[in-house]
């Protein structure tokens, strides 16, 4: 088995306890048998050809309190966050950040459920982006600045509406069981 960080949003709270549905739990680090980053050919391929976001995704579902608000921070915000700024800097080569999506709002300007999208090629881009959100960040570069930054303001949306609404999915190409 492989431990994964429990989640880099709330890294720096992952000994602290949650209440969901008035039953308390703590936040667990994510096991996986195997290991993703060992590409079979399959996956190389759908990899390098873009058809692949990451060999282990990464899916943070959440609700905010005012969707509008919210969807206009994120386009002064995620649009630093490009696959090639991100692939220019050397600590996040192999971090995909997927795009944050809506999930069908009732109306644009009330609570909303959202869902961020990221991607790891390799152990070392998931555990850098865990090291910086986690507030080790000494000499950090723009682009790790930008990233940090937008981790979080997602934060900050999220605890206005309440902490126990994020949970996170982590998923693993099913080209890399093969």
């Amino acid at each position: 088995m492989r431990t994964f960080p429990p989640s880099t949003l709330f890294a720096a709270r992952e000994d602290v306890e949650i209440s969901v549905s008035g039953q308390t739990s703590e936040r667990q680090s994510v096991e996986l048998d195997g290991n993703p980053f060992a590409l079979t050919a399959h996956a190389k391929v759908l990899l390098d050809r873009g058809d692949m976001i990451a060999p282990l995704v990464v899916s943070w579902n959440y609700t905010v309190r005012d969707a509008r608000t919210y969807s206009g921070w994120l386009a002064t915000k995620d649009i630093l966050l490009t696959r090639a700024r991100l692939g220019s800097d050397q600590r996040l080569l192999g971090v995909t950040y997927g795009g944050t999506y809506c999930i069908s709002p009732a109306e644009p300007e009330t609570r909303g459920n959202f869902r961020t999208i990221w991607g790891y090629t390799t152990q070392s881009a998931m555990d850098e982006m865990h090291a910086l959100c986690s507030g080790q960040f000494d000499g950090a570069t723009i682009v790790q600045i930008d990233l940090i930054e937008f981790v979080r303001g997602i934060r900050r949306f999220i605890s206005a509406a309440g902490d126990d609404s994020f949970h996170q999915e982590v998923m693993i190409s099913s080209a890399t069981l093969a």
